[in-house]
């Protein structure tokens, strides 16, 4: 084991842990295929007091989550099993309304059309490599739209972030 995984979260911390807030609130459902990179992630946003389930599987991830709700979903684009736009139009489903911040290669953003990524659900894309502040502001941003759009329906909101 190296260094830099012995400073991880163990299985029985995930999602227990109070972050700098002092308390976890929001749930998160992580769906990463790269188990490094989740691990990383979920120890960052676990510092930031939110809560966080990972899958690398779709279907286990689309399963999970029709019985726990969560508030935010962070999800790539390939998964161990089923391809990631088909769990976004799964997830968009079994969670309606719950933003979806999908992490995904530059060049494939480049190539999105917003308008069919909102038609998806997808409320926000950030380019990878990640800038893990990035995302805490998408998330923050697509949190805050989604309390908006409970008091204006008709407001609808996509951040697209091509920077890498």
């Amino acid at each position: 084991m190296t260094s830099r995984q012995q400073n991880l979260p163990t299985a029985a911390h995930r999602g227990t842990r109070p972050g700098l807030t002092g308390r976890a609130t929001t749930r998160v459902l992580l769906v990463e295929h790269d188990m490094v990179f989740a691990r990383l992630l979920e120890a960052w946003l676990e510092e930031r007091g939110w809560l966080i389930r990972h899958y690398s599987s779709g279907r286990k991830a689309i399963a999970w989550v029709e019985s726990n709700p969560v508030e935010v979903v962070i999800t790539a684009l390939e998964t161990d099993d089923i391809d990631g736009f088909a769990v976004i139009e799964q997830l968009g489903r079994s969670c309606a309304g719950v933003p979806i911040i999908v992490c995904a290669p530059h060049a494939g953003l480049r190539a999105w059309d917003p308008s069919v990524l909102l038609t998806l659900g997808i409320s926000a894309a950030l380019a990878r490599p990640i800038r893990f502040h990035r995302l805490e502001e998408t998330i923050r941003g697509v949190l805050a739209a989604q309390s908006r759009q409970r008091n204006e329906p008709e407001s609808s909101t996509f951040r697209l972030d091509p920077q890498p």
